[in-house]
């Protein structure tokens, strides 16, 4: 009999962790604090195209490329540690104070994986992507910082290890 799953993201239940580029084993998994009902999988439609005969309505063949996957969410800790994780740059400390620093010019690719899991025990997961963000400060009285990001599955470039899971722990 099949489950219909409910997807509604555990309290601490999003993070995300370090790829080694050596063997894709993932490490140093870190709690994200994520904007409520923010979490978003979005998958482009497959590009696919026909090859006929002509005179023929059928294809002889039919090519199937998948489209990218992309999981899209809200950050709302926006402290600079967390703003570099959205936004990359670096962090400064002067005085026991932190800053966060834009970086100059076109940034380095950033990779991430990312893991959500479910109040009924599933988990999303990217084991390679890469990682955008961008800031929406509101400021104003009922007002907060968010960062908008973006986690685009990759190739890990392994075959043991895949590139997305949906998996029950």
């Amino acid at each position: 009999m099949s489950e219909v799953n409910q997807t509604l993201l555990k309290a601490d239940g999003f993070e995300l962790g370090t790829v080694s580029p050596v063997d894709g084993t993932i490490s140093d998994w870190k709690k994200v604090a994520v904007y409520q009902n923010t979490l978003n999988i979005e998958e482009e439609d497959p590009e696919i195209t026909q090859h006929k005969e002509s005179g023929k309505r059928s294809a002889k063949k039919v090519i199937t490329i998948e489209g990218a996957e992309t999981a899209v969410f809200q950050m709302m800790d926006s402290d600079p540690d967390s703003m570099v994780i959205a936004l990359g740059g670096t962090v400064t400390t002067l005085d026991q104070k932190k800053a966060w620093n834009k970086p100059k010019g076109y940034g380095a690719t950033r990779i991430v994986a990312l893991r959500a899991t479910t109040v009924d025990n599933y988990q999303y997961i990217i084991n390679k992507g890469t990682i955008s963000g961008k800031k929406v400060f509101e400021f104003s009285e009922t007002g907060i910082a968010l960062f908008e990001c973006r986690v685009m599955a990759m190739d890990t470039g392994f075959d043991a290890i895949p590139d997305v899971q949906w998996k029950q722990v």
